[in-house]
C-alpha cells in the first residue's frame, strides 16, 4: 500500500488506535475507511481480526507505511490483566482534554484508561465520562471522532466540523453527588492501592466484590440522559468484570466497603492483642 507521507507526534501514553485515529483526522477521512485500507496487508499476513490496541502485526503495518521509526510509534499494550473488551473502552477524563489543548495539543486517549479497574482520573481526583455504547454498538472498535467535534476547543484542535444540535455531545459524566463524596475519596484511595499487587486486602476485597456483585451482567442505567444501557451492548456473555463505566464505579464501590471492612477488623484485632498483652 502507498506510504502515508505526514502523521502527527506521538503522545505520552497514547494507544495506537488513538494515534491512528488522529493521523486518519489530519487527513480528513473516516476512521472506519481509514482502518480498512490496513485490512488486507493485515489479512495477507494472516490476520483476519484485528484488536487495535494489542495487534503487533496492525503495529509493524502502520510503521511501514508511515515510515515512522518503532521509538516513536505507540506502543501495543502488554499487560491484557485488566484491559475492557474492545467495544467497552468507552472512558475518557474531559478534563485532560481539556489540557491537552490548552497546552497546544489534541485530545487523546490514554492507554490506562482502557483498564476495567480505571475509573477516575488521578491527576483531576474526578470520575472520568464515558462515550454511549449505542453509537458504537455494531462496530468492532471504538470510534472518537464525534466526541472530539462536541465541545469547540476539542474540535477546534483537530479542525472538525461542527456537529448538527440535534444529535447531543455523544457522551455523559456518571452522576455523583454530593452524598457520595465521601465515599469518592475512599474509592480513589483503594484505587491506589489495587495497582499494586503485592497489596494483598485490596485484591482480595476486589474479587470478593466481583463474586457478590453478579448483578451488573444486566444492569439497566436510567440515570445516564439513555433509556437503557446494559453490558450486552459492550460485553460478551463469558465476560468476567464489567464494561460500563456506571458498573465498574458501583463495584469498585463495593470493593472499598469490603476493604473498610477488613481493615476495621484488623485493627480491631491488633487493639485486643495488645490489650491481652497488658
Amino acid at each position: 500500500m502507498p506510504r502515508i507521507p505526514a502523521c502527527p507526534v506521538s503522545l505520552t501514553g497514547e494507544c495506537l488506535s488513538s494515534w491512528i485515529e488522529r493521523t486518519a483526522c489530519f487527513y480528513g477521512c473516516d476512521f472506519d475507511h481509514w482502518i480498512g485500507q490496513f485490512s488486507v496487508e493485515l489479512m495477507r499476513r494472516g490476520e483476519t481480526t484485528t484488536d487495535l490496541d494489542l495487534s503487533k502485526t496492525l503495529w509493524t503495518v502502520v510503521g511501514e507505511c508511515t515510515g515512522v521509526s518503532p521509538a516513536r510509534l505507540p506502543s501495543v499494550l502488554s499487560d491484557t490483566s485488566q484491559l475492557l473488551s474492545n467495544r467497552a473502552r468507552l472512558a475518557f477524563c474531559e478534563h485532560c482534554w481539556d489540557d491537552d489543548v490548552r497546552s497546544g495539543g489534541q485530545p487523546y486517549i490514554r492507554q490506562h484508561w482502557l483498564k476495567w479497574t480505571t475509573v477516575h482520573c488521578a491527576n483531576h481526583r474526578e470520575f472520568l465520562s464515558a462515550k454511549y455504547p449505542s453509537l458504537d454498538r455494531y462496530a468492532f472498535f471504538v470510534s472518537w471522532q464525534d466526541i472530539w467535534a462536541s465541545k469547540p476547543n476539542w474540535r477546534d484542535a483537530f479542525e472538525l466540523r461542527k456537529r448538527a444540535p440535534y444529535s447531543g455531545t455523544g457522551w455523559y459524566r456518571p452522576a455523583t453527588g454530593a452524598a457520595h463524596i465521601h465515599r469518592r475519596k475512599q474509592l480513589f484511595r483503594l484505587l491506589e492501592r489495587i495497582s499494586d499487587a503485592s497489596d494483598l486486602p485490596a485484591n482480595e476485597a476486589l474479587t470478593r466484590a466481583l463474586e457478590s456483585f453478579p448483578s451488573w451482567r444486566h444492569s439497566d442505567h436510567r440515570s445516564t440522559q439513555t433509556p437503557r444501557m446494559f453490558e450486552s451492548m459492550i460485553n460478551n456473555a463469558f465476560t468476567e468484570v464489567p464494561g460500563l463505566l456506571e458498573n465498574r464505579i458501583e463495584l469498585l464501590r463495593q470493593t472499598a466497603l469490603l476493604l473498610g471492612c477488613f481493615e476495621s477488623r484488623r485493627s480491631s484485632a491488633s487493639r485486643d492483642v495488645r490489650s491481652r498483652r497488658k
